[in-house]
């Protein structure tokens, strides 16, 4: 199913593939990066906590476990967008899992993030995942509009679960169920 190229809204054309070892540092790069540009994740700048051999165990486990997966999205080489996605090791909970998605900010708009969920969705189709489920801050209206158009649906909220330049932010859980 991988590597694909989406057509960007530019009309510009995006690598979609999944992570490989080799990409660790990079990965780092992008996470330093975008954690510097938005308030709407689970960390901040240098916040992450990450080493280059965390990153590369955090890789090498989702290629051996068959429903985790990690896309990367590239254009000129360089990574402009991530999606990872964990589902449940347990029997019981392996046809679920979480994901969360980041673009570079000056990526934002062209469709990047669209293009890896759409990929997360199909590949979940045949890893047997039957439902996919997110976090998403109520304030992030142009990340909700996309998930919703996408089929997900609001399911609930956790309440001052970020606390970020001394105000509380609530998450909005979202999630899919595929057939």
């Amino acid at each position: 199913m991988f590597p694909i190229y989406i057509t960007l809204t530019n009309g510009q054309k995006n690598l979609i593939r999944k992570t490989d070892i080799k990409d660790a540092s990079e990965i780092l790069k992008f996470t330093g990066r975008v954690g510097e540009e938005t308030d709407y994740l689970s960390y901040g700048p240098g916040e992450l906590g990450l080493t280059l051999r965390d990153q590369q165990k955090l890789i090498d486990r989702s290629i051996k476990i068959g429903n985790w997966l990690i896309l990367i999205a590239e254009m000129n080489e360089q990574i402009v967008g991530i999606l990872n996605f964990r589902s449940g090791t347990r029997p019981r909970i392996t046809h679920t899992g979480i994901f969360g998605v980041s673009v570079l900010k000056d990526h934002w708009g062209l469709g990047i993030g669209r293009g890896l969920v759409k990929s997360l969705v199909e590949w979940a189709r045949t890893a047997k995942i039957r439902k996919i489920n997110l976090k998403v801050r109520p304030d992030n209206t142009r990340a909700m509009d996309m998930y919703r158009k996408l089929g997900f649906v609001e399911e609930g909220r956790i309440t001052r679960e970020f606390y970020i330049n001394g105000k509380y932010y609530d998450n909005i859980l979202m999630g899919l169920e595929l057939d």
